[in-house]
């Protein structure tokens, strides 16, 4: 027996949210938002459907109606306040340095300096300390 149909809603695109950038827009019930990888959710939001599963046309998306509260992080989230990060003696890979980054931590001490540099780029950074 096959699944029953879902029913498929088309919304309004009002914005474009840039990762690195607040939302302008407050979401109404018919409307919708394109959001980057690692863009703020907009007021009203409830849910993120990756762009694989939408009918994307010039001023509106077509989806099929998808369970609420997917694909959204709230701040805060993974990690509460006074949360041991890193144990010292950890080895510092991008992965420590996303982490400390993710919690504001901008320096550290190091028991033997790094021989290689990183370089980011990309509108969404911001030097550390920067919110």
């Amino acid at each position: 027996m096959p699944a029953p149909a879902r029913a498929c809603t088309t919304l309004e695109i009002i914005e474009t949210i840039p990762a690195g950038h607040r939302p302008r827009k407050t979401l109404n019930p018919g409307t919708c938002a394109k959001i980057m990888t690692g863009g703020m959710v907009p007021e009203g939001a409830d849910r993120v459907i990756s762009r694989e599963r939408v009918e994307e046309k010039a001023t509106s998306i077509n989806i099929e109606d998808l369970d609420p509260w997917k694909n959204i992080c709230y701040q805060g989230e993974d990690l509460q306040k006074g949360q041991k990060i890193l144990e010292a003696g950890t080895r510092i890979r991008q992965q420590e340095i996303a982490l400390l980054s993710a919690v504001g931590c901008s320096s550290i001490q190091v028991s033997r300096l790094p021989k290689v540099g990183i370089i980011s780029t990309g509108s969404e950074l911001l030097k550390a300390g920067k919110k």
